[in-house]
Formats: C-alpha cells, sequence, structure tokens
C-alpha cells in the first residue's frame, strides 16, 4: 500500500507539472490524488517542506525565470505561459521571488536558483527504513487547555519556539502542575496554509478564569492516533518526537488505512516515574487526529 500511495502523490505532482498554465486548486488537486484536502496538505507539507500551492507557485516562477532568459517572448506572454492571470501580479510574485523585476532581470542574464520538479520516489524508498512506533488508536474525551499561545507562519519556527524562555506566568503554571502532563498543542491548522498556533501549557482542572499572561481554550473529543516515545534524556527525546513526527506521514500513513482528519495535533510531556527529570521530560506522546481513509 506504501508504493502505491507515494505513486498517488507523484502522480499529482506529474500533473502539477503538466498544467502549471492552468488553473490548480488545493481541492482539486486533493481530490486529483483521492485524498481529503487537509490530508493532501499536510502529506505534502510534509513531504516537501511547503504548502502545495507555494510548491505551485515556485515552479511556475522558475519555469518564467528560465524563459526569460531562454527566450525572446514578451514577458506579457511568459505571465499567462506560466499560469499567472494578469501580468501586474506576474511581476510582483517575481519579484517578492528573485528580488529584481522580470524585465531587470532579462536585462542582467541572470540564472535563477534551480527550483526541480518534486520526486517522490526517494520517500517512498525511505518509509519503510525507519522506525517510527507503532500508535495505537485511541478516542480522545475533549479537554480544557491553559498556557500560552504564539502564532507561527510554518513548522521549521518550532524549533526555535520551544527554545525559547518561557514566560514567568508560563514557569509558574507548569511548576504548579507538578505530576501533570506537560500540553503543547498545533492548533488553527489550515489546508493551504503553513501558519498555526502553537500552544504551551497544561490540561485546566477547571473553567476558572487563566492567570494574567495566560489564555484558556477548549477542544473537542476526538480519534487519535497515539504515538509513545522515550528517551534516555530531555533532549534525546526531542530528537525522538521529530522523528516521530517525520515517521507518522513518510511511514506511518502511507502503509495505514487512516488520514489526517484535520483537527489540532497534539505532543503530551509526561512524569517521568521516578519525580521530575533536570531539564525536561524522558516519554512523551505524539497524537495525532485521524480519520478512517477514503482510497
Amino acid at each position: 500500500m506504501s508504493e502505491a500511495y507515494w505513486s498517488r502523490l507523484q502522480r499529482t505532482v506529474d500533473h502539477i507539472e503538466r498544467c502549471l498554465d492552468e488553473p490548480l486548486t488545493l481541492s482539486g488537486l486533493a481530490r486529483y490524488s483521492g485524498f481529503s484536502d487537509y490530508h493532501f496538505h499536510r502529506v505534502f507539507q510534509e513531504a516537501s517542506g511547503e504548502t502545495v500551492m507555494d510548491y505551485v507557485r515556485k515552479r511556475r516562477l522558475s519555469q518564467a525565470a528560465e524563459a526569460l532568459v531562454r527566450s525572446g517572448s514578451k514577458i506579457v506572454d511568459i505571465a499567462f505561459a506560466a499560469g499567472f492571470n494578469s501580468h501586474e501580479t506576474f511581476c510582483r510574485a517575481f519579484q517578492r521571488r528573485y528580488g529584481l523585476a522580470p524585465r531587470e532581470f532579462r536585462r542582467q542574464g541572470r540564472e535563477a536558483p534551480p527550483f526541480p520538479a518534486l520526486d517522490l520516489h526517494r520517500l517512498a524508498e525511505r518509509s519503510g527504513s525507519r522506525l517510527c512506533p507503532e500508535p495505537r488508536i485511541e478516542q480522545r474525551p475533549g479537554f480544557l487547555w491553559i498556557g500560552e499561545a504564539v502564532r507561527l507562519q510554518s513548522f521549521e519556527e518550532t524549533e526555535k519556539a520551544a527554545g525559547r524562555r518561557a514566560s514567568e506566568a508560563l514557569s509558574a503554571l507548569l511548576q504548579q502542575a507538578d505530576g501533570q502532563a506537560e500540553l503543547v498543542v498545533y492548533a488553527d491548522l489550515q489546508a493551504g496554509s503553513s501558519a498555526f498556533t502553537r500552544l504551551h501549557g497544561i490540561e485546566a482542572q477547571g473553567p476558572d478564569a487563566p492567570p494574567p499572561g495566560l489564555v484558556s481554550r477548549a477542544f473537542p473529543p476526538g480519534l487519535h492516533a497515539v504515538f509513545a516515545v522515550e528517551a534516555e534524556s530531555p533532549p534525546q527525546l526531542r530528537r525522538a518526537v521529530r522523528g516521530v513526527w517525520e515517521d507518522a506521514f513518510g511511514r506511518w500513513f502511507p502503509s495505514s488505512d487512516w488520514e489526517h482528519a484535520g483537527g489540532p495535533e497534539l505532543e503530551r510531556y509526561l512524569p517521568s516515574p521516578g519525580g521530575p527529570v533536570p531539564g525536561g521530560h524522558r516519554r512523551a506522546e505524539v497524537l495525532v487526529p485521524v480519520a478512517r481513509s477514503r482510497r
């Protein structure tokens, strides 16, 4: 099933290449791949490091940059051939990408940095080679979260956010929550966007108003794939958790009968049986919302 899964994604990438001069949408590409909008968005983003529509835009601009240097076509014709609906939209996008207006780029005879079409075959080969722990599928109750929220523009910013010193309010909350799991929730995930809200805190014990400087949010019940992770030290645990996220999308989803359900994703950092561990935790759970696959 894994090989067929990646083949469908690669066929979608090949379809993008054939249709760069035509209207393309996230929903249309998800339908072509046979996945839900959000599952396709999340898997493509994990595989390529960017959203599918960012990928489409960069491929269009890459082809346009090559045409500017290697052909004598009018800029407006290159813009339409690259799938842009106006000369002005193309020029703005091109300048944001390459730092020069198309006319100046052509005049200077610049070579654009290569942005080749995505090759997912290497991911298909990798998908069976790593040892992501097999998850349990579990219906989780709704919960009330309390803590600190920060808006991030991509998952690449999560490590920087995780390494940022906690505020006094959050530090006090975590110290008072002795014996409770520490929760990191990735919320407000939307198909087509790489932005999300990172919530760091604990599960609230009641509906009381949060302390000054903190916020609270309620989350509904849902079905989750729960990956258990253990490590010998907090730094090793952080690396192991990141590895679970990579393998969940690179190996487990392709070989399972499940797909991403589109809800919040969670990391639960569990108390150690022998008491607090200096510098963090040694046990965690990664929770991914799932639904039965439609394929």
